[in-house]
């Protein structure tokens, strides 16, 4: 099974079967139709990974600043919502290519975080990538994926450092149009547990903005 093949369909493709029976384009973001990915659909998300090593490594070399008294509002805290992990600490080696499997996880977990995906929204999806190619295997992986309870502790466990952490959250917001606000405070929660800062999201949003054109 190519599970970077399937990424790159879901990627360019979209979820946006999700929201037609709302009357709204959202799921996987229409940006990802303008963004330049390679035949695998990696390449933004690895740009994004090496911007997050550049990020952390002078986060390392600089003073912590002190913490302001006061901050923009925050949405309400995500379901379920732990303590956020320790900065993380240590050089971290050049990131490689990013892991598809993870990515599809982390962008499908993000779909559901609205709790709206219904199984005609579902087969959709998939008769969707069965037009755009995707084998027997690919789209019963992402069937699979689709019907799975939503396990966010999951997707953390498997995060180990700040270059995977940055995909990970960059996939997701490709994942979902965040106009709802389960979906902010989701984003929000997802920042927080993966360890990424107010900067480094800052920067994830920005690249993935200018993909979009």
């Amino acid at each position: 099974m190519d599970v970077e093949r399937l990424l790159g369909m879901v990627l360019r493709s979209g979820l946006s079967t999700k929201s037609k029976s709302k009357g709204k384009s959202k799921g996987f973001s229409g940006m990802v139709k303008k963004a330049a990915f390679s035949k695998e659909g990696l390449t933004l998300l690895a740009g994004i990974g090496m911007a997050a090593y550049e990020h952390f490594r002078g986060a390392q070399a600089a003073p912590t600043p002190p913490t302001p008294a006061t901050g923009p509002a925050t949405p309400p805290p995500f379901p379920g919502a732990k303590a956020a992990p320790p900065p993380f600490a240590g050089a971290r080696a050049l990131p490689g290519t990013p892991d598809p499997d993870l990515l599809l996880l982390a962008m499908v977990t993000a779909a559901k975080a609205d709790g709206v995906l219904d199984p005609s929204e579902r087969a959709a999806l998939l008769e969707h990538l069965l037009q755009s190619g995707a084998g027997a295997e690919e789209r019963a992986l992402l069937d699979r994926l689709l019907a799975a309870p939503m396990d966010l502790d999951a997707l953390v466990a498997r995060v180990t450092d700040p270059v995977t952490a940055a995909e990970v959250y960059a996939a997701s917001r490709l994942a979902i149009e965040p106009d709802l606000p389960v979906e902010r405070a989701y984003l929000a929660e997802l920042a927080r547990r993966l360890g990424l800062d107010a900067a480094m999201v800052a920067e994830i949003e920005a690249r993935l903005d200018e993909a979009a054109g």
